[in-house]
C-alpha cells in the first residue's frame, strides 16, 4: 500500500496564527463564508494550506513551488483558489468529509486535472476513515495529531489526490468532534514535530505578497 509519507515536510519554523476574512455561523459551527483561520506556507518544494472553518480542519498541499519567484507564484495562487474552493463547500451543518472534495470540473487552472493514478487509496475517488486506526494506514502515522489521548480525536477524514502535468494536489478533511476542538487542533500543530519544517507565515487579503485563502464572495 503506498502511503502518505510526507507530513515531516510540514511544521512551524515561524507563525503567527491569522482570520482569514469575517464570517457568519449558522448555529452548528460551522462559518458561512470563508475560513474561521488559516495560514500558508513555502517549503520550496510546494505550498501548503493550514484552514479551520467550524468542526473542520483542511491540510493542502501543493507541489511543485519551483516555478514560484519572488513576485510571481502561479503554485501559490492555485494553492488559495483551491482552498477558496473547498471553503465554498462548507456553508453549514456537519457533512460528511468526502461531500467537500472538489470535483474535478472545481479544480483550478481549467482542465486537464486526474485522480492521481499513482495513489491506490484516492485514484478512483476520496479515501476515508472514521476512526483512528483507518486513518493511521492512510496517511502512514501523520494522523496521530488529530487524535490525543484526553483531548480529542477525529470523527471523520477524507482523503484526495489529483495531478495535472507536473503539478499535484493533496487535500485532507478532517472533522472533529466540534468546533472546539477544531479550532485548538489548529493551534497544537505549530507544537507537532511532524509540521517542523514549515515556514508559515502571516497572510491576509490585501497583501499581495502573501494571500490568505479569502472568504467567497
Amino acid at each position: 500500500m503506498t502511503r502518505l509519507t510526507s507530513f515531516s515536510l510540514f511544521a512551524c519554523l515561524s507563525m503567527t496564527a491569522l482570520a482569514c476574512g469575517s464570517s457568519t455561523s449558522d448555529g452548528s459551527g460551522a462559518s458561512k463564508a470563508g475560513w474561521d483561520q488559516a495560514r500558508i506556507g513555502d517549503t520550496g518544494t510546494n505550498w501548503s494550506v493550514n484552514a479551520q472553518k467550524g468542526a473542520y480542519f483542511f491540510f493542502i498541499k501543493f507541489s511543485p513551488s519551483y516555478n514560484d519567484t519572488a513576485t510571481v507564484h502561479p503554485v501559490r495562487d492555485m494553492a488559495v483558489s483551491f482552498a477558496q474552493t473547498v471553503a465554498g463547500k462548507l456553508t453549514s451543518g456537519s457533512p460528511a468529509p468526502k461531500t467537500l472534495i472538489p470535483t474535478l470540473t472545481e479544480m483550478p487552472g481549467g482542465s486537464g486535472w486526474t485522480l492521481d493514478p499513482n495513489q491506490p487509496e484516492t485514484m478512483n475517488g476520496p479515501a476515508l476513515a472514521s476512526n483512528e486506526t483507518d486513518a493511521t494506514i492512510l496517511v502512514d502515522g501523520g494522523a496521530g495529531p488529530y487524535f490525543v489521548a484526553g483531548g480529542y480525536s477525529a470523527v471523520g477524514l477524507a482523503w484526495e489526490r489529483w495531478v495535472k502535468g507536473d503539478n499535484l494536489v493533496d487535500l485532507q478533511a478532517w472533522q472533529m468532534a466540534s468546533k472546539t476542538d477544531a479550532t485548538q487542533l489548529y493551534s497544537d500543530l505549530l507544537k507537532n514535530p511532524l509540521y517542523s519544517n514549515v515556514p508559515w507565515v502571516t497572510c491576509s487579503g490585501t497583501d499581495a505578497t502573501n494571500p490568505c485563502p479569502l472568504p467567497l464572495k
